[in-house]
């Protein structure tokens, strides 16, 4: 291969501490009371080498290796990393290198547990950014404002004297504001946050050249780079660019529309994911970096869309299995190593959600089948949680449990950390993991199972609306419109049929009118507010809700300068957390049209697809793509004065059900490229593909096989 040379070879491995070796540094950020230190570093290295005769050969670590100190002096997966170019080895890790001099290693126990090969995509430089400004706020002091909010690191160029000291750092903000902002002349890198302002990397100059520096043992989340130099007399350059590090996740989708606000909104939404995708969904690149379920479970249906994440998620899910505890319960962080293990059952319960997503997005039985069991363990601890929390007298429910963050309610509504009411949220999750876990005993034949869990979720949503149901007020769990919990009841089906309309009602009511258009929501009420409206008839106010710009709405954040979804409406604290990231759901499933396998009308694998779009009075043309397991699925339409044109494909195997909106009255024609194919009400012509037609509520529906499609409708509207 091209990684091989003629005559000998030699391969070098350079390790370092990772989630390892956390120790408390004094004087430098670490996350929590982590302070983990398990053992020195150590490698398990195998090359399979196959020669041109057919004959094969391993190469693996064993006491014949070499080691020594090399020029990284610290790195910490928190705090940073600091690099002595004078203790470089030149040619280490090539075949005429002499290493008489170096250690013998030691021989070290392996880890306890199964070696399992990598599923997941590498993590890796994806792309180099170049700042947008620089500024020499002091001497010895540069300022570089990259221009967009991402996670990785610095590369430094630099050129000066033998053991000249430069100190890099970043942070997502100046002059300890709450938000970001062009770089200035006069500009002071922030400070106030630990995880900025004592984290770093110093590097240390051989002198010789241009010399160039990476981390390689460390990231972060960062817009701004601050430079310090020891003496500005050693140096006669510097020059710093971004390196964008992440999970290489391939897009699987594509969106846009003609205001530029919503692709702005989608764009904070992608570059958000990227910034959390390290080998497991994190909450933020720059703080914790943990694997929240919570956070995870929200983004997941958003994320399915933009990227390709089956492989992804397998792997999650066994950290899940993993990090499952002897009592069934799922910690709100798996892997543990970097989180903790509290949380409410909203964030346990990605244990369930995401293996049935799976199953509809990508007809993923396998999943299923391998987590089966250990989801039944999970299952059966919310049953026995509900019998030992804080009131086990109300076996169906469960109130609060643990500690403060043991059973939280939602997360980051406006204003607040935690909700009112955490029995609401993790009484309706419950129901809704049962619920699925009977759709999923079924999907795999275990009929006793099917009956046992099916009959838990009705007798869960009975003691549920029991307990938290008001029909005087048609609230939910407060004595006040609190649009989380109605959103959940509306969503997860448990509110009684002949009060539906007065529960969907009240949420409508404190959007409009108490809100003048905003949401309330936190992580997990926002992730369930577009499905409800939408499906509820009112996509008007969801759009209105989406592209609002004052406080609290994502336009909010772009006004004050977000490349990046933020963790609080507010913009206090994280600037990347993606758990606000469903609005992109939004803008494929409903804008677009491209209903999901979760949504009504299309079926699991996108076998059968039914698009149908939005059309908000404003906009004027929105497009969409995703590459689903059957194909390529598209849909663009355009709202021009005198027609509505819709443009999709269909992908090869599949089946569709196309519905053109009636915008502003009846639909007088409908065209299929030249060929008229509705006329007077009824199906007008032959195209090939298209079945059959008939008039819904609102839309003209044609049904559709495999195949790109060109509609144009003209109306009463357009006489």
């Amino acid at each position: 291969t091209d990684q091989l040379t003629s005559g000998s070879n030699a391969a070098g491995i350079m390790l370092g501490n990772g989630a390892l070796r956390m120790k408390k540094i004094e004087d430098r950020y670490s996350w929590g009371g982590i302070n983990n230190n398990f053992g020195v570093p150590k490698a398990l290295v195998q090359i399979e080498i196959t020669f041109a005769d057919g004959t094969e050969k391993t190469i693996a670590t064993d006491g014949t290796w070499k080691s020594s100190a090399g020029p990284i002096t610290f790195n910490h997966f928190y705090a940073g990393e600091d690099y002595d170019a004078r203790k470089e080895k030149p040619g280490w890790s090539t075949s005429d290198y002499n290493a008489s001099g170096w250690q013998e290693v030691r021989i070290a126990s392996g880890p306890e547990g199964k070696l399992d090969a990598q599923l997941t995509h590498p993590i890796k430089v994806i792309e180099t950014i170049s700042p947008e400004n620089k500024t020499n706020p002091e001497p010895g002091v540069y300022l570089y404002d990259m221009g967009q909010n991402f996670p990785g690191w610095w590369q430094l160029k630099v050129e000066g004297k033998t053991g000249a000291q430069v100190r890099i750092r970043g942070a997502e903000t100046l002059n300890d504001s709450l938000f970001p902002k062009s770089l200035k002349p006069g500009d002071q890198i922030s400070s106030k946050h630990s995880y900025h302002a004592n984290v770093w990397s110093t590097y240390t100059l051989k002198g010789e050249g241009t010399e160039v520096y990476e981390p390689r043992f460390f990231y972060t989340g960062l817009r701004y780079v601050e430079v310090s130099v020891d003496d500005p007399d050693k140096f006669e350059s510097i020059n710093i660019e971004g390196r964008v590090v992440h999970s290489d996740l391939s897009y699987n989708g594509s969106f846009s529309a003609s205001n530029t606000f919503l692709n702005d909104i989608h764009e904070a939404t992608i570059w958000s994911q990227r910034g959390n995708s390290h080998g497991y969904p994190t909450d933020c690149p720059q703080r914790e970096k943990g694997a929240y379920t919570g956070d995870g479970q929200v983004i997941a249906e958003a994320s399915m869309h933009d990227f390709h994440m089956a492989a992804f998620y397998t792997k999650w899910l066994n950290d899940m299995k993993d990090a499952q505890q002897d009592n069934g319960r799922i910690p709100n962080t798996a892997p543990e190593l970097v989180g903790g293990h509290g949380g409410g059952i909203a964030w346990g319960s990605a244990y369930i959600l995401l293996p049935w997503w799976m199953y509809q997005y990508y007809n993923d039985t396998r999943v299923l089948e391998k987590h089966y069991a250990t989801m039944k363990r999970y299952i059966q601890y919310l049953y026995t949680l509900a019998r030992s929390d804080s009131n086990p007298e109300e076996k169906l429910i469960i109130n609060d449990f643990g500690g403060y963050w043991d059973s939280l309610g939602e997360w980051c509504a406006p204003g607040e950390s935690d909700g009112p009411n955490h029995p609401v949220v993790n009484t309706a999750y419950y129901f809704r993991d049962v619920q699925l876990f009977s759709q999923i005993a079924k999907v795999l034949g275990k009929k006793e199972d099917v009956e046992r869990y099916s009959a838990l979720s009705d007798s869960i949503a009975e003691a549920y609306n029991q307990k938290f149901f008001n029909p005087n007020t048609n609230l939910y769990g407060t004595d006040s419109t609190y649009q989380t919990y109605q959103l959940l009841a509306l969503s997860f089906g448990l509110v009684p049929e002949n009060h539906r309309e007065e529960v969907l009602q009240t949420v409508i009511n404190d959007i409009r009118e108490t809100r003048n258009g905003h949401l309330n929501t936190g992580i997990i009420g926002t992730k369930h507010l577009w499905s409800v409206l939408v499906n509820s008839g009112h996509s008007d106010l969801a759009y209105k809700v989406a592209t609002q710009t004052t406080y609290p709405s994502y336009g909010f954040w772009l006004e004050k300068g977000a490349t990046t979804l933020w963790e609080k409406w507010s913009g206090e604290a994280s600037h990347n957390h993606q758990m606000f990231g469903s609005v992109d759901e939004f803008f494929y499933k409903y804008l677009a049209g491209l209903r999901a396998p979760t949504d009504k009308g299309t079926t699991r694998g996108y076998k059968h697809i039914r698009i149908k779009p939005l059309v908000p009075d404003n906009l004027s043309w929105v497009k969409a793509s995703l590459e689903t397991v059957n194909g390529k699925v598209a849909s663009r339409w355009e709202n021009q004065d005198e027609s509505f044109k819709v443009q999709v494909t269909i992908p090869a195997n599949t089946t569709g059900e196309v519905c053109i909106p009636l915008l502003k009255g009846e639909a007088i024609e409908i065209s299929e490229g030249d060929e008229t194919i509705w006329k007077n009400g009824t199906l007008s012509g032959e195209v090939p593909g298209i079945k059959s037609a008939e008039k819904e509520e609102k839309c003209i529906s044609f049904s559709v096989t495999s195949g790109t499609y060109h509609f144009t409708m003209k109306g009463e509207q357009n006489r």
